[in-house]
């Protein structure tokens, strides 16, 4: 059963801009839309001032539960998170709310959730993300 969602505060959801999500990117047969997009995203982070974050999740092997990773525009590890769900839409929004999590200035997060990237748009993430920012240690 999906989870419940909870709308999320104007301020942020008027901080959020979305760009088109490409379709058609097989992993196999759209080698050459891949590679372009790529290079079109670290293009767009070379020449930006904010903070870049890449964040993805993925599911572990036979379990409801998914590692949550944030990398810096360095492909360096910022933070990784275990999230127990049986969600991905799930686990991609609490990828992007630990991301938001570690800025400290202006930041971009890129994500490649069909899902998870229109509900912050519109205002609803699962209710489960607005707890999971709270309990993200502070360093």
């Amino acid at each position: 059963m999906p989870t419940e969602r909870q709308s999320i505060s104007a301020e942020i959801t008027g901080a959020i801009c979305v760009d088109p999500v490409l379709r058609n990117v097989h992993p196999v047969h759209n080698k050459g839309h891949r590679r372009a997009r790529a290079e079109a995203i670290m293009r767009k982070i070379g020449g930006s001032s904010s903070t870049a974050f890449l964040v993805n999740a993925a599911q572990y092997w036979k379990k409801d539960a998914y590692v949550v990773t944030v990398v810096n525009e360095k492909v360096c590890l910022v933070n990784a998170v275990t999230v127990i769900t049986r969600f991905t839409h799930e686990a991609e929004e609490l990828a992007i709310v630990v991301a938001l999590h570690e800025r400290r200035r202006d930041v971009t997060v890129f994500s490649d959730s069909r899902t998870a990237i229109p509900s912050l748009s519109s205002g609803f993430v699962s209710t489960t993300a607005p707890h999971m920012k709270n309990k993200i240690p502070t360093q």
